[in-house]
């Protein structure tokens, strides 16, 4: 199975748009690994479009401060559809399933606590990673591509579609290929 990997969507719908009309030709199905909205900005039109593609996807920190009581504002907007909000404050923390035999589990933030912790590839951290027991493992939070291997776990972070951080200031993506066990970074 292709999966196609978004994260840290901030709101950027065109950039969502580009993501999931690429995906139409590269993947079977669409993951969101968090932080569709930005704190105190309930976009609608971005938790419409992951919705209407049926993605899986994982509340982010942004996502929580939105349906916390400080954002309590966000939330009661003229422009806020009840549909979408009740399908974002549906989702959890994790997500984990087996594909193609492989075990994948899908946070936003470090799987360890501190859950938001920012790990990038060169942090000491990953190398606990094998005792997850997953061989997948989806991240977002750095706003940072990455398609590395620690260990025996395949560790895949798409970026950012609102925010890049890297040099390549386009919003990336991922396809993952869990049949093959690897992942590509694209770029919108």
């Amino acid at each position: 199975m292709r999966i196609g990997v978004v994260s840290d969507v901030h709101g950027n719908v065109p950039a969502l748009e580009a993501a999931l009309a690429r995906f139409e030709h590269e993947a079977d199905v669409v993951w969101c690994a968090g932080d569709i909205v930005h704190e105190y900005r309930f976009s609608s039109p971005a938790v419409g479009l992951l919705r209407k593609a049926g993605a899986t996807a994982v509340l982010g920190n942004h996502d929580m401060v939105l349906l916390s009581p400080a954002g309590v504002n966000a939330r009661t907007a003229e422009h806020v559809e009840a549909e979408e909000l009740a399908w974002l404050s549906g989702l959890g923390l994790s997500h984990e399933t087996v594909v193609d035999g492989r075990r994948i589990r899908m946070v936003h933030g470090s799987p360890w606590d501190p859950y938001g912790d920012y790990l990038r590839a060169h942090n000491p951290k990953w190398k606990e990673v094998d005792g997850l027991g997953v061989d997948i493992l989806v991240v977002g939070h750095t706003h940072e591509p990455m398609v590395e291997r620690f260990g025996r776990t395949l560790v895949v972070n798409p970026g950012s579609l609102g925010e890049p951080r890297q040099a390549d200031r386009r919003g990336s993506y991922a396809v993952l290929d869990t049949e093959a066990g690897d992942a590509e970074i694209g770029y919108v």
